[in-house]
């Protein structure tokens, strides 16, 4: 699961939309609804951890931006897969049926 193409990418959107609403990393998780440690928030932007689905909708929506719009540029950015592989991948995700550590 760790440095995975789509965690990692989706993590370096979440970062860039922290750095635009001008908050560092505490800031944010102030701002949430469910509070989480700092260090994890920290691993879900470096990739190094996933986060459920409600939670990464939840830190979105923190942040002023939508789920849909975070994976919409981590699919027009990526480039070490397909567009089509990664939104098979990320609709697995979502459905349950895909693990990311199935891929090693």
């Amino acid at each position: 699961m760790e440095n995975h193409p789509i965690i990692k990418a989706i993590g370096e959107e979440l970062a860039r939309a922290r750095k635009r609403c001008g908050w560092t990393r505490p800031e944010m998780i102030k701002h949430m609804q469910t509070k989480i440690p700092v260090n994890t928030y920290a691993c879900y932007e470096q990739g190094i951890r996933q986060c459920s689905i409600p939670l990464l909708i939840e830190i979105c929506e923190t942040l002023g931006t939508s789920l849909t719009t975070v994976l919409d540029t981590v699919l027009e950015c990526s480039t070490t897969t397909t567009v089509d592989q990664i939104a098979s991948k990320l609709m697995k995700l979502a459905a349950g049926l895909y693990k990311i550590a199935d891929e090693k």
